[in-house]
Parts: structure tokens; sequence; C-alpha cells
């Protein structure tokens, strides 16, 4: 099942995979420069949810892969969701 998530204040979560029996957030974006503030939703979302950092990801329009203290940033060419 996928759905977005968005809070009265604006924070959002672009999509939330729960196909798998545990929630996997997604932010997308379509720069390439990363930057710390691409993460803000997400971060909000996964304290209020109790999501793992091994499940939320930002996939961006650069293309480096690496990990952050929130998540998994990944090139959108290298964004596989099956």
């Amino acid at each position: 099942q996928l759905s977005f998530w968005r809070d009265s204040t604006g924070n959002e979560v672009d999509l939330i995979d729960s196909g798998s029996g545990r929630q996997v957030a997604y932010e997308i974006k379509s720069g390439a420069t990363f930057t710390t503030d691409y993460f803000k939703g997400i971060k909000v979302w996964s304290e209020l949810s109790g999501t793992k950092k091994s499940d939320c990801h930002l996939i961006y329009g650069g293309d480096k892969k690496f990990d952050t203290s929130v998540g998994t940033v990944i090139p959108w060419r290298d964004f596989d969701l099956g």
C-alpha cells in the first residue's frame, strides 16, 4: 500500500510504502545537490512513527549514494521500489 503523510505544520513525506509489513518512507527531490533540509519531513515522521533509519530514504537528482544520520540518500537513477 502506498500513501503520503503531512502534518498541520506542513511537514510531509512524499511516499510511504506499507506493502512489506513495515513502513518505508521516501522523500523525492529533483535537486542534484544534497541538503539536510531534504530530510526535514522524514525526520519528523520517523520520530512520531518510530521508523528506523534504515527505512528512511531520500531520492534525489544527484549521483552519489550515501547514509546520513536520518536515512539513506539514493540517486534517482539507482532507485528501485521493487
